[in-house]
């Protein structure tokens, strides 16, 4: 976990338990029929597990990185790995609503969908039917600072927090 941390990511939820056979299987569901199942199902059932759900750019493609150096280091080959890590942002996705089915989740934009917002997005600024900066007490401010900043205010007033503590909470710090 150390690892993870050291690289960016944030645990945003976690809990331990022992996994039973019938919820591995569904876990699982998708190698069903394929030589490893078996044997993945009884890795996870092996004992009790520690289940996280991690956050930050590029999670699943850092995640597995940071996985594979660190097995490599401690010397381990196995054809069924110790630690699991999701192999795409759907299976990641679906993988975190099966072991917390109450946070809740954000569906994954499409390729498509992305590309359509970013080109829709360029043709307003190239028109220039974006919304204008706003100007107040002699400062300009695009929405998304804007919007930041409210927020950031917003929630220090419902933390009641002033003078270093405000400022510790907006700068993340301890």
């Amino acid at each position: 976990v150390v690892d993870l941390m050291n690289n960016g990511f944030a645990v945003v939820k976690s809990k331990e338990l022992t996994v039973s056979e019938v919820r591995a299987e569904g876990f699982y569901a998708s190698q069903r029929g394929k030589p490893l199942f078996r044997k993945l199902v009884k890795q996870m059932t092996s004992g009790s597990s520690v289940l996280l759900v991690l956050c930050r750019r590029e999670a699943v493609t850092t995640c597995a990185a940071v996985l594979r150096r660190r097995m490599g280091k401690m010397g381990i080959k196995s054809d069924v790995p110790l630690v699991h890590s999701s192999v795409s942002d759907s299976a990641a996705e679906f993988e975190v609503g099966y072991f917390f089915p109450d946070l809740p989740s954000d569906p994954l934009p499409s390729q498509d969908q992305i590309a359509d917002f970013v080109m829709r997005r360029g043709a307003k600024a190239s028109t220039g039917t974006l919304n204008p900066p706003e100007t107040r007490a002699g400062l300009t401010m695009d929405g998304t600072m804007q919007q930041f900043l409210s927020q950031a205010l917003v929630a220090l007033c419902q933390e009641q927090l002033s003078g270093l503590d405000a400022v510790k909470a907006l700068s993340g710090g301890p």
